[in-house]
Formats: structure tokens, C-alpha cells, sequence
């Protein structure tokens, strides 16, 4: 995979990323979360809500950084590693998703959203595994200018 594909897999990977916010919506309408909260006590359902904010914030951030600064994930080590990050997350979300097939409701317009979502956990997976698996794209170390603030390597750092 060259660097403008890796770039257009992140851009895409993360704008999917704000499918999630329809998804809830209908998580807390169609599947009656707001119901079963409830019958949780009050601080019960409250940590459930912040939860599922954290995580949404957390998601819609990380989706609006790749759409935002692709090349700066591709540019650095920490850009790779948060691919694989978000690469194991969406795998775990997928056969989380499968994993809830048989408790999840009946109906045509059900099961397509089981579906719809299980399909876009996997590609979100498969597309951030083949940016991290696609390798470094920065410049190599030969490369790289010297940091003008930074102490040399092989200075004791005191200026």
C-alpha cells in the first residue's frame, strides 16, 4: 500500500467513525436503553450514560484526527500504533456484535442494523490493521533534520 492509499484508508476509516452517532440514537429509541437505565439505580444508570459519552467522545475524536491529520499518523510511530489500537477495537466491537445476534431484537429493520454494524466493525478493522501493517511512511532517521531545541546525543544536555 502506497502512502496516498494508506491516507485515503484513514480518511475514510475515520469519518466512518461518525456513524456511531446515529447508531446511538437509535440504541437508546429502538433498543429502549433509555427504559432499561431505569431500573438501574440513579448512580447506576448515571456511570452507564458517562460511559457511553466517554467512549462516543474518545471514538468521534480519534475518527476526527485520522479524517483531520492522516498524514501525521502515517508520519509517526505513535500515528501506527493507534491504527493497531483502533484496529484490535473495532475487531473486538465485531465479534462483540456477533456475539449478540441471538439476543438481539427480531424484525427486518433489526437485524439489517445487527448486520450494518457488524459489516462496518469489520471494515474499520481491516482498514486500520492494513495501515499499521502497511508500515512507516515518515522519513528515516538519515533523514530527519536534527531538533534545534533538543541536546545532541552525544552532549550532556546543558547548554
Amino acid at each position: 500500500m502506497n502512502r496516498a492509499m494508506a491516507q485515503a484508508w484513514l480518511v475514510l476509516a475515520g469519518a466512518l467513525h461518525f456513524l456511531q452517532i446515529p447508531s446511538m440514537l437509535y440504541l437508546r429509541r429502538g433498543l429502549a436503553l433509555e427504559r432499561d437505565l431505569r431500573r438501574l439505580t440513579p448512580l447506576n444508570a448515571r456511570l452507564v450514560r458517562l460511559f457511553i459519552a466517554a467512549v462516543m467522545l474518545l471514538l468521534l475524536g480519534l475518527g476526527a484526527s485520522a479524517v483531520l491529520q492522516p498524514s501525521a499518523w502515517l508520519d509517526v510511530a505513535l500515528g501506527r500504533t493507534l491504527a493497531l489500537l483502533l484496529g484490535c477495537f473495532w475487531l473486538a466491537r465485531a465479534v462483540s456484535q456477533a456475539w449478540l445476534r441471538p439476543e438481539w431484537p427480531r424484525g427486518p429493520g433489526n437485524r439489517a442494523l445487527l448486520y450494518g454494524l457488524w459489516s462496518l466493525y469489520a471494515f474499520l478493522a481491516l482498514s486500520y490493521g492494513a495501515v499499521f501493517a502497511a508500515g512507516p511512511f515518515g522519513a528515516s532517521a538519515a533523514q530527519r533534520k536534527p531538533c534545534p531545541t533538543c541536546p545532541s546525543a552525544g552532549s550532556s544536555g546543558k547548554r
